[in-house]
Order: structure tokens, then C-alpha cells, then sequence
């Protein structure tokens, strides 16, 4: 039997993790992740035999925030089975289960799992079988890297599991972002226009309205995207312009040049 694991986030959910992590001054911040599962099974018959293989994916779509260290657990590492009914219950999760737990910190410095969660992990993981989750439980580890003297900032993350239970061992598991699309003319779009967005900020609240230098950033942004939508434009119109000259160029040719002789420009 072939085994096939990924766990999937979105973008709101890291962002919103690396952000209490920013928020912790420095401690570690954890909690639990609620989200779906999915999984498909095909067979398929070679020259060794009929192979079976199980794909599973898991999708993290919501966290709860349950604090800082053994915040729903004791310094053992046992569960405390009440606290994580209740975050359920009391978040509202509906159809949603819980799928694993996430540990965010600023400037960990290495996203390696401690022995302390992988010990967690193995008793969240009994825990959430007991409840009826067949499929292993994941841990997110996350770390924002925070440089006081740099312009931007750092998000690292990873999901393991633990594929073998009765190891301690956590795994990389493949993971992706569902809700991004680098490619998509759409989100591009939605970038145009930027600093209309403030245009008329005198009339706006004054918690609605942002710091001065992002009010400039994004004027200076919108004027350099209306540049190159003009830009773009100039270029659609020499190119019709030359599209035309070679449709008068063949027209003549045509006309002036014997049969199967062709001219020379």
C-alpha cells in the first residue's frame, strides 16, 4: 500500500499566526487548527501484483489561539480532552474538526520540532483517534523572522506528522497555499488603482485612516501603474500600426510582382 500525505493552509490563516507570533514579545504562541479531510483510494494491477494507493489531504482552515506554552496541556504533554471541547464548541467550528495544533514564534531560528512537541503531538494525536479522526495529526510550525533594521520581514512555516505512531519522529509533510495564484490576471488587476483608495482620506474616521508615508507610497504606486498602463497602450497601437503596414506590404506585392517571384524588400 502506497500512502500519499499533504496538508494545505491559507494565506489568512499563516498570516494570522505569524502575526500573534509577532504580538507574543517573543514567546512561543500555540493552539489549535480546525479544518477537513479528504481521501481517495485507487488500485492498480502491475507485473508484481494489485498495488493499492491512499491519498490523503488535509486542509487547515480555521485556528484558535489557546495561548503560550501548555496552554491546553500539562507539562507532561497529556490533553486536557475539557479545554479542547470547549474551544470547539465555543468558536463555533460546525462541520469543521480539529486536524492538529500550531506552535508560532518570532525568530525561533529553526523550524526543527522540540521533544517536548513531539511528545505533545503524540498524545493530540491519541486524542483526536479517540474522537474519531482516522487520519494522522498535523502540526504546523511557524517562525517570523524580525529584523529591526530591515525594511521586511521573514515567514517560515512546515507541517509535519507523525507517519510512523509509534515513533516520536515528525515528518515534513508536502503543504501548499490554496488561495494563492501568482499567476492569475485577476489579483494583478485588483492591484490598479491603489491610491484612490485613500484619496478622499480627510473624510474617513480617524481609525480608518493610515499612517502618511503609506497614504505617499500608494499614490506614488497608482501614478506608476497608470505610467504603464499607458505604456502598454503606445505599444497595442505600434503594433496595430505595423500589423497594418505588412497587411499593405502583401497587398502590393501581390500586385506587382510576377507569379511565384517574390520581392525583395
Amino acid at each position: 500500500e502506497v500512502r500519499i500525505m499533504n496538508c494545505n493552509t491559507t494565506g489568512g490563516l499563516v498570516a494570522s499566526i505569524a502575526r500573534e507570533a509577532g504580538l507574543s514579545g517573543g514567546k512561543p504562541v500555540e493552539g489549535v487548527l480546525f479544518g477537513v479531510r479528504t481521501s481517495d483510494e485507487a488500485t492498480s494491477t502491475t507485473d508484481e501484483g494489485v498495488r493499492t494507493s491512499v491519498s490523503s489531504s488535509t486542509a487547515a482552515l480555521r485556528h484558535v489561539v489557546t495561548g503560550s506554552r501548555q496552554s491546553f496541556y500539562d507539562s507532561r504533554g497529556e490533553i486536557d480532552g475539557d479545554r479542547l471541547a470547549a474551544i470547539a464548541s465555543t468558536h463555533g467550528m460546525g462541520d469543521m474538526r480539529a486536524i492538529g495544533w500550531f506552535v508560532g514564534q518570532k525568530n525561533r531560528g529553526t523550524l526543527r520540532p522540540s521533544v517536548r512537541d513531539a511528545a505533545v503531538h503524540r498524545r493530540l494525536s491519541q486524542a483526536l483517534a479517540a474522537g474519531g479522526a482516522a487520519e494522522p495529526c498535523m502540526l504546523l510550525l511557524l517562525n517570523l523572522e524580525v529584523d529591526e533594521r530591515a525594511s521586511t520581514q521573514s515567514v517560515d512555516y512546515v507541517c509535519l506528522s507523525q507517519l510512523d505512531p509509534p515513533s516520536l519522529r515528525l515528518s515534513p509533510v508536502q503543504s501548499a497555499v490554496l488561495n494563492l495564484t501568482h499567476d492569475s490576471l485577476h489579483e494583478y488587476g485588483q492591484l490598479r488603482a491603489l491610491g484612490n483608495a485613500h484619496a478622499n482620506a480627510a473624510s474617513l474616521p480617524a481609525s480608518d485612516v493610515p499612517p502618511a508615508h503609506i497614504v505617499a507610497f500608494e499614490r506614488s504606486f497608482d501614478k506608476t501603474m497608470r505610467g504603464l498602463d499607458a505604456q502598454l497602450r503606445d505599444v497595442e497601437k505600434v503594433e496595430l500600426e505595423i500589423s497594418q503596414l505588412m497587411r499593405e506590404a502583401a497587398i502590393l506585392e501581390a500586385a506587382v510582382a510576377p507569379a511565384g517571384v517574390a520581392l525583395s524588400v
